[in-house]
């Protein structure tokens, strides 16, 4: 897995912004890739905050008269 990295997504000075532009020219891309090396904390940060199953008996697109009958 890797952290992906935007240029755009961060915000920046004036002058950083010049930046940017310069390397967008200069560069194929402006996105940069970085192996995660702290997996057991996205293990952590990726499992639901807890184990309830939600389930509903409701039919869809079902018109109530023809279900009360």
């Amino acid at each position: 897995m890797n952290i992906v990295k935007v240029l755009d997504d961060y915000s920046k000075t004036e002058e950083q912004r010049e930046l940017v532009e310069y390397l967008k020219e200069a560069l194929p891309s402006t996105i940069c890739l970085e192996p995660i090396k702290n997996k057991e904390f996205i293990r952590r940060y990726m499992t639901p905050l807890n184990d309830f199953v939600i389930w509903t008996t409701a039919i869809p697109c079902a018109d109530a008269r023809r279900v009360l009958k």
